[in-house]
């Protein structure tokens, strides 16, 4: 799993459901090892599981061209849809 800073968990959720998100101590966290993170909260009423689920599928020949990719989140895309857009960027041989 890629490695995930507090701030991105947060804003990860809701505006609403951000002052209730405590996530659990970060640097003790083997990110290599995981496919996803789950913790409970402290109250033990609610239970988060923070993963990726955003894809692109490309053929494994278009997908070696890929040089970077990532989630398009602004103020219009918040409102857009419950998923983000994804963009990629490939350098395809000509």
């Amino acid at each position: 799993m890629q490695q995930l800073t507090r701030e991105a968990i947060i804003e990860s959720f809701s505006r609403r459901q951000r002052k209730y998100v405590q996530p659990p101590n970060l640097e003790a966290v083997d990110w290599a090892a995981l496919d996803y993170l789950g913790w409970a909260h402290i109250s033990v009423h609610m239970a988060y599981v923070v993963m990726r689920c955003d894809y692109i599928l490309a053929s494994r020949t278009l997908a070696a061209c890929a040089v970077s990719y990532g989630i398009a989140r602004t103020p219009a895309t918040d409102m857009a849809s419950d998923h983000y857009p994804v963009i990629t960027t490939f350098e395809v041989p000509l």
